[in-house]
Parts: C-alpha cells; sequence; structure tokens
C-alpha cells in the first residue's frame, strides 16, 4: 500500500462524522391545545379517565389538534398506595391552576383543556379544535439536545418558559393496597419527566428531562407559556424514536 493511500485513509478516519438530521416538531400557526389530565393511582375514580384518555393514541389528529398529557399527583398517597408516577411538581402545577382562578377546586380525575377546566371530558364535544391564530412553536431534538424558537411579533421579547415533558405509554401497575387494591392500571401520555427553562429572545437550548421508568414508547409534549401562568399559548409534540 502506497503512503499516499495511506494518508489519504489517515485524513478521512480523522473527518468528523456528518451530524444526523434531528427530529422536529412544528406547532404551526393555529392553536395547538394542551390537554392535562391529573390523576391518581390512588384515586378509585381515576381508571376511567385514565382508559379515555389511552384512547386517544389513535385520535387522527394527535399531536396536530391536540397534545395530551397525564400529570400524576401526589396528594392521595397517604391513602395507601404510592402512586409511582407521582411527585409534588404534578401537584403544584394544578394547585397554582386553582390559585390563579383557572379551575374551581383540586380533585382527580381533572381535567384542563386549553387552559380551562373541563368537567365533560368523555363527551366529543369538550375537546373541539380551537380555532384561534397562535405564534408557531418548532422544537428539534438532536439525540437528548433540544432546541426550539417560538414566533412572536412582539418587541422586546418577553420572557417565557418552554415545557418539556417526556410522555410514557403502554405502562401497567398491579395495585396492590388503597382504593384500587388488585387493579391492575393501565396508563399512556404518563409524564415521567418535566422541565422548564426560561427563554433567551424566545429561543431556547437545553437537554430532555433524564426519566428513571422503562416505557415500550415515549413521546415528546413542549409548550411554551408565560413564567406567572400554566396556561400555555401553543403546544406541540410527537413521537419519539
Amino acid at each position: 500500500m502506497s503512503s499516499r493511500l495511506i494518508l489519504l485513509i489517515v485524513t478521512l478516519y480523522l473527518l468528523p462524522l456528518p451530524l444526523q438530521a434531528g427530529t422536529t416538531f412544528n406547532s404551526g400557526n393555529k392553536k395547538v391545545p394542551l390537554l392535562e389530565l391529573y390523576t391518581s393511582e390512588g384515586c378509585s375514580s381515576c381508571p376511567a379517565a385514565d382508559a379515555w384518555l389511552s384512547r386517544l393514541v389513535k385520535h387522527p389528529e394527535l399531536w396536530q389538534q391536540m397534545v395530551p398529557v397525564a400529570f400524576h399527583v401526589d396528594y392521595w398517597n397517604h391513602l395507601g398506595w404510592l402512586d409511582p408516577f407521582a411527585n409534588s411538581q404534578n401537584s403544584q402545577r394544578q394547585y397554582r391552576y386553582k390559585h390563579n382562578g383557572n379551575i374551581n377546586a383540586v380533585y382527580t380525575p381533572g381535567f384542563v383543556y386549553n387552559g380551562k377546566e373541563t368537567r365533560s371530558w368523555f363527551h366529543r364535544s369538550s375537546l373541539l379544535p380551537v380555532n384561534e391564530p397562535a405564534h408557531n412553536l418548532t422544537v428539534t431534538l438532536n439525540g437528548r439536545q433540544v432546541s426550539a424558537t417560538f414566533d412572536s411579533d412582539k418587541r422586546p421579547y418577553e420572557p417565557l418558559l418552554l415545557h418539556i415533558a417526556v410522555l410514557g405509554f403502554d405502562l401497567k401497575t398491579r395495585v396492590a393496597s388503597g382504593e384500587n387494591k388488585g387493579k391492575t392500571l393501565s396508563h399512556s401520555f404518563v409524564v415521567l419527566a418535566h422541565k422548564k427553562k426560561l427563554s433567551t429572545n424566545n429561543r431556547w437550548r437545553t437537554s430532555l428531562p433524564k426519566i428513571n421508568v422503562d416505557s415500550p414508547r415515549t413521546a415528546l409534549a413542549t409548550w411554551v407559556s408565560h413564567p406567572y401562568t400554566p396556561i400555555p399559548l401553543q403546544a406541540t409534540g410527537g413521537w419519539l424514536p
């Protein structure tokens, strides 16, 4: 083998590998509402709501017409069963909706659609598309790195929060005690990890939050809000590779 050929092989070996194209989620310029379920494995009336939410996996407009998320709260853990998906951050988000006057009470199962309480979640009419314009939210995922932009015609830019949630699907729990004792509960759209980051000129660079649960399938849900309210301005999401 000639020295020139060896030099060429070494040079090619040392060149950086081409970057793989990232996965990009776009909301578009129409409002995509966030559908939030507040639930608990310690609540006997929650399995029906969990099952209803899980059926949205097959909704033809999933991620385009709505972004569903299930926040498991921890305020029923004292009833004899520790919900493995619950944490205080989820409970605090629901309490903040109550504090801001967006919901009338803190309870489970509780649904919030487009920042407003809805008690008729099992009726199709409660999930009508939100026909209002909104700025486009673009989220790009490269490995564990997340970059996002939110179009806005406001100047100067006001600080906004980007919420990043990793969702788990097809999760099952055998409940050994509490109000659902003896039942095997199934869940989808479960918020396994949720982080927030403040914007710089409506742009963000961060990483995915770490999850400690093995999930058969995962998805990404992202939304933008003002720092002083949990009400989403725009949302987008999709399946993770």
